[in-house]
């Protein structure tokens, strides 16, 4: 339990208790604002780490993963036996 809170136990307990100070209220306003912004930062940081955990596992990403070891003559083969075996397939579907 932080001091904040102990404090504020304390005057819930004291029948006399006539409400907070300024000074109280305004370091409540300054520790809720600081736990806010605590919180945006924390959720900036979950979004940049699931957003770039699901970029990894797109379609694009993962192609240019795999093709970044190769030369372009190395894609532009593959790319022609790709292109070539489902030519083939088509042809065999159409007769």
């Amino acid at each position: 339990m932080s001091k904040f809170e102990e404090n504020k136990a304390e005057h819930r307990k004291d029948p006399n208790w006539k409400g907070y100070t300024l000074e109280e209220l305004m370091y409540q306003r300054a520790y809720t604002a600081a736990r806010i912004e605590i919180q945006k930062q924390r959720l900036v940081t979950n979004y940049n780490e699931l957003s770039n955990a699901h970029s990894s596992i797109s379609g694009f990403s993962l192609v240019r993963r795999l093709t970044s070891g190769f030369s372009y003559f190395d894609i532009a083969i593959y790319a022609f036996k790709i292109g070539r075996g489902i030519f083939r397939g088509i042809r065999r579907l159409r007769r």
